[in-house]
C-alpha cells in the first residue's frame, strides 16, 4: 500500500495536502504556510488578563470583620503618597483578625506616616513586641515582609506585563516572517527572543516563550498569596480579589500553552 497522500490516497491526518508538515505544495504546484489566527487560547487568555485587573484594581484581597482591604491599600500602605487614596488613612486603627484588640502597624519610609491595617501579621523586625517596619526602614527585616513590598512595589506590575505580551504574541499576533517573531518574543522574553529564529513556521517558538514568561507569573502570584495568606499561623483568609488572581495567572499560562489557532493553507504570496 503507498503511503498516506500518495497514490490518491488522501494525506495523513495534520498534514497539508503534499504529504509534508510544511513547505508542501498543494495540488498544482501552490505553497503551503501555517496559519495562525485567534482562537479559544485567546478567549481564555483575556479572561486570565481581566481576572488580573478586577484582582488588583477592584476587588477586596482580604475581606473580615467588616473591613474590605484591596491590594491598592496595601500597596498604598507600603508606599504611600500625599496623593493615597487609600483606605488606610493616616492614624487609622484597624484590628486584625488574629487578635480583635489588637493592631498590626507598618511603618512607611522615613518621614512617612503610620499605617494601621488588617494585612496579615507578619514577621516583626527587632523584638517580639515591636512593630512591623518596611523594608526600607528596617534592612534586617524578615524576607517574607521585603517580598510582599518587593511585589507591591514592581511584582504585581511585571505579572501584568507578561500576561498580556504572553497572550498577545501566542494567542494572536504571530508575524509570518521570523524577524517579525524576533521582535515579539524579545518582547515576551528579552534574553530568549531569539528562539523565533530557528522555528520556520513559527508553530511552537511563540508559546513556548509565552509559556516561560506565563510560569514566571504564575509564581509571582501565587508566592505572594502564599507571603499573605499561608506562610504563617492565624494569617487571614483570602477574599474574592486574591481567589481571582491566582485563577487569573493559571489562565493565562493555559492561554500561551494552547496559542494561536494554527492550519495549513495555499500561500499565495
Amino acid at each position: 500500500m503507498p503511503p498516506p497522500g500518495y497514490g490518491g490516497y488522501p494525506p495523513a491526518p495534520g498534514y497539508p495536502p503534499g504529504g509534508v508538515r510544511y513547505g508542501g505544495y498543494a495540488p498544482g504546484g501552490v505553497p503551503m504556510r501555517l496559519k495562525h489566527s485567534p482562537g479559544k487560547g485567546l478567549v481564555i487568555g483575556l479572561c486570565g488578563i481581566a481576572a488580573l485587573l478586577l484582582s488588583y484594581f477592584a476587588l477586596p484581597w482580604i475581606s473580615e470583620g467588616g473591613q474590605d482591604v484591596s491590594f491598592t491599600d496595601i500597596r498604598e500602605a507600603f508606599h504611600p503618597d500625599e496623593s493615597s487614596t487609600s483606605a488606610l488613612e493616616p492614624g487609622a486603627t484597624v484590628t486584625t483578625f488574629v487578635d480583635p484588640t489588637a493592631t498590626v502597624p507598618i511603618t512607611g519610609p522615613v518621614g512617612q506616616p503610620t499605617f494601621n491595617t488588617v494585612v496579615p501579621p507578619l514577621p516583626e523586625a527587632g523584638t517580639p513586641t515591636g512593630p512591623i517596619v518596611s523594608p526600607s526602614a528596617a534592612p534586617g527585616y524578615d524576607g517574607a515582609a521585603n517580598e510582599l513590598e518587593a511585589y507591591t512595589d514592581w511584582g504585581w506590575t511585571t505579572a501584568l506585563y507578561l500576561s498580556i505580551a504572553g497572550v498577545v504574541f501566542a494567542c494572536w499576533l504571530v508575524p509570518r516572517d521570523r524577524v517579525g517573531r524576533l521582535l515579539t518574543g524579545t518582547l515576551t522574553v528579552p534574553c530568549l527572543g531569539w528562539v523565533n529564529l530557528v522555528d520556520r513556521e513559527g508553530s511552537s517558538a511563540p508559546r513556548v516563550l509565552s509559556t516561560l514568561a506565563a510560569a514566571f507569573v504564575v509564581l509571582l502570584v501565587v508566592g505572594n498569596a502564599h507571603n499573605l495568606f499561608w506562610d504563617k499561623t492565624g494569617s487571614p483568609d483570602p477574599a474574592i480579589g486574591a481567589w481571582l488572581g491566582v485563577a487569573g495567572s493559571i489562565a493565562v499560562l493555559v492561554a500561551c500553552i494552547i496559542g494561536t489557532k494554527r492550519e495549513w493553507v495555499p500561500d499565495h504570496g
